[in-house]
């Protein structure tokens, strides 16, 4: 098992994060992570539909990856920045 495969299956199998990122408020996200996570689904979930259970270098090879890497980016940041927010609150 890769390493894409083990983060699929905890976005989607193990915190059920995706593919309805709004379901985890406020539990795993907050509302302003949200929408980054949908932009993420949009991105990645057509691929896991089409390519399936296949190696990661297919997943990295496909022309769709940049978008994917993008959108789980914007997701890391969002998420970076709501726990710095809640972090520097008293």
């Amino acid at each position: 098992m890769g390493n894409l495969d083990l983060a699929v299956h905890a976005l989607y199998d193990d915190c059920v994060v995706l593919p309805d990122p709004a379901a985890c408020v406020p539990t795993l996200l907050t509302s302003d992570e949200v929408d980054s996570f949908r932009r993420l689904d949009d991105a990645l979930g057509p691929m896991l539909d089409e390519l399936g259970d296949v190696a990661d270098d297919i997943y990295l090879a496909d022309p769709r990856w940049p978008a994917v890497v993008e959108a789980a980016g914007a997701a890391h940041d969002m998420m970076r920045a709501t726990d710095d927010n809640r972090s520097s609150r008293p």
